[in-house]
């Protein structure tokens, strides 16, 4: 078998013959093989056994066509329940984990109510900011309705006056008024 570390080909030189087991895989639209075992042959003996032994591979194993028997497909339907069941059953762990709450989550929680108590007291100042501001407006507004009234009844008081001078002036002046 292949360590970790990769394949240990010390004394492997160019040219040397070797049977190697494993998988063909592609990286960067390259196929290359995934290595599981490697074996150097010494001779010309060891490698016609191994091509005689991947022939007879072929043969009996790669050719012949795979044929489920019910009991074998029970067999592996119970495997396939058991492996949903443990799936299930680490996902219940997971959820359970979740719930009781890793270090951290109960502070995140904590953040994340100041961040919405915040928020939340960011709009009430909001609102009440606009409320004054709208109660400003009326104020003024009011004011201004005072003003223009005030205003308009000095205008006709004005008129009034102006008119009297007038009606004054056409009877003969101040001294018909006595003054």
């Amino acid at each position: 078998m292949i360590s970790p570390d990769g394949p240990k080909l010390k004394g492997v030189d160019v040219g040397s013959v070797v049977k190697v087991k494993g998988y063909i895989t592609i990286f960067r639209d390259t196929r290359q093989i995934a290595m599981k075992s490697v074996v150097v042959l010494g001779d010309t003996n060891a490698e016609v056994k191994a091509w005689k032994e991947g022939t007879k591979f072929r043969n009996e194993i790669m050719r012949v066509p795979w044929v489920v028997t019910p009991e074998e497909e029970k067999q592996c339907l119970k495997e396939a329940e058991g492996e949903r069941w443990r799936e299930e059953e680490k996902a219940k762990r997971e959820e359970a984990k979740k719930k009781r709450g890793a270090k951290g989550k109960g502070r995140e929680r904590e953040e994340e109510t100041i961040r919405r108590k915040r928020e939340e007291r960011g709009r009430v100042e909001q609102e009440e900011r606009e409320k004054e501001k709208e109660k400003e407006k009326q104020e003024k507004s009011e004011i201004g309705r005072r003003e223009r009234e005030a205003r308009e009844k000095a205008k006709k008081k004005r008129g009034i006056s102006h008119a009297a001078r007038l009606r004054a002036i056409q009877l003969g002046g101040f001294d018909a008024l006595g003054l």
